[in-house]
């Protein structure tokens, strides 16, 4: 179901779609990465024709989308109790967590999830609030050895 489809429920509304589902995705890719500038010029070109050129430089300052995805996002913002993480595990994860809070997590029966994970679950989050989809791939790394 693409994000215009909830139209054809209302009578007499026709669909106009302009974007398949792969080209909205990827707009909604380039708006949370910042790097929409062309298609803010290609709309701006879309609304006013040859008038586009006199409004001056485009402002990318205000990202709606980004911005609704960190409002919905803060409710994820603590690193959750993890389970069934042995410490060396979790040693070897590399992680940045002060001793005090390991302490904490651990008087409560688990441990907090590592922060390399907590960034990547972060960054997987805004992905999924904007976009719909997200993917998360934990592995090791020989480079880094963790």
């Amino acid at each position: 179901m693409n994000s215009m489809s909830w139209w054809a429920s209302i009578p007499g509304a026709t669909l106009g779609v302009k974007r398949s589902a792969q080209e909205e995705m990827a707009l909604r890719c380039r708006l949370l990465q910042s790097r929409h500038i062309q298609d803010v010029l290609d709309r701006c070109r879309d609304e006013l024709a040859d008038r586009a050129k006199e409004i001056g430089p485009a402002d990318l300052s205000s990202n709606l989308l980004e911005r609704d995805v960190i409002r919905r996002g803060r409710a994820y913002l603590r690193p959750p109790l993890v389970t069934g993480l042995g410490f060396d595990l979790f040693n070897l994860v590399g992680d940045a967590t002060g001793s005090g809070t390991v302490a904490r997590y651990r008087k409560a029966g688990g441990l907090p999830m590592p922060s390399l994970m907590v960034d990547a679950v972060a960054d997987a989050l805004r992905y999924r609030l904007g976009c719909n989809y997200v993917g998360v791939a934990v592995g090791w790394s020989t480079r880094s050895e963790r």
